[in-house]
């Protein structure tokens, strides 16, 4: 007949599939290094090819969230990871 089907029962799947991503995201915000992290962003804002040539500019400024992350990024990554090991011990 009915079946009980509860939020949480759809978040559990959710939350281990997320968990591991949440992890690694962690980590990487905690190991990254500022200097590394912005010749890379300077190297993949390059437009080229069809881009810039057809395209306009959707953002003028691009690293407004990035310098705001960069800024916090032991606390955002120690959160990420500290989330990660909760969804997946409170999932197991």
């Amino acid at each position: 007949m009915f079946v009980d089907f509860t939020i949480f029962d759809l978040m559990k799947p959710v939350l281990v599939l997320v968990s591991p991503f949440l992890l690694l995201g962690g980590l990487f915000l905690l190991l990254l290094n500022q200097n590394a992290y912005t010749k890379f962003e300077t190297v993949l804002s390059k437009e080229m090819g069809l881009k810039k040539r057809y395209f306009p500019a959707i953002e003028s400024n691009v690293f407004t969230f990035h310098d705001w992350l960069m800024k916090r990024k032991t606390a955002i990554g120690l959160l990420c990871v500290l989330c990660a090991v909760t969804f997946f011990l409170v999932n197991k």
